[in-house]
């Protein structure tokens, strides 16, 4: 019992000098101020996409062939403005990009079927040192029918009448 009390006065003693505290509040704010950073998006580059695979229902775009873009996005000027862009200015901009950031991104394009079986692709290459992975689908139906893949290792991008949804390993 003599022992525990001398621990307990020797950590509280620790806890309450100087030095401990300033330990102690730099255990606090490392993580807040790690958690800012990554929030910036400027710092960490965490966009790893492996595999790609489509669902596509049989009345996709309504009953339409759709065109998909899967652009990983080596440039964070080139992201904040592709967040902002819809799917229609995307497939009408996206070879005066190509000349505009020979090296700003890398896109995978597909025209699919409704119905369509399509096989898995490998994207592992191209998605790992981008800052952000988006989809863009060329729907009839209005909206922007762009999405944020984020950090998925396996992507099932499900193609519907009106929209898609971009989910992880298959859900």
């Amino acid at each position: 019992l003599e022992y525990k009390k001398l621990s307990y006065s020797v950590a509280m003693f620790l806890l309450l000098s100087e030095r401990a505290v300033v330990s102690f509040k730099s255990l606090l704010v490392a993580p807040i101020f790690g958690v800012a950073l990554a929030a910036c998006g400027g710092l960490f580059q965490s966009s790893d996409t492996a595999r790609v695979r489509f669902d596509i229902a049989v009345d996709a775009n309504g009953n339409a062939p759709v065109a998909v873009d899967l652009v990983a996005v080596k440039d964070a000027a080139l992201l904040d403005a592709l967040l902002k862009l819809p799917a229609a200015q995307w497939f009408a901009q996206r070879n005066q990009m190509r000349l505009d950031y020979p090296t700003g991104f890398t896109a995978w394009s597909w025209e699919l079927v409704p119905g369509q079986t399509v096989p898995e692709t490998d994207v592992s290459e191209g998605t790992g040192d981008a800052y952000g992975v988006l989809v863009f689908a060329a729907y009839r139906a209005p909206g922007d029918h762009r999405a944020r893949v984020g950090a998925l290792s396996d992507v099932t991008i499900a193609l519907h009448r009106d929209g898609f949804v971009v989910s992880a390993d298959g859900h």
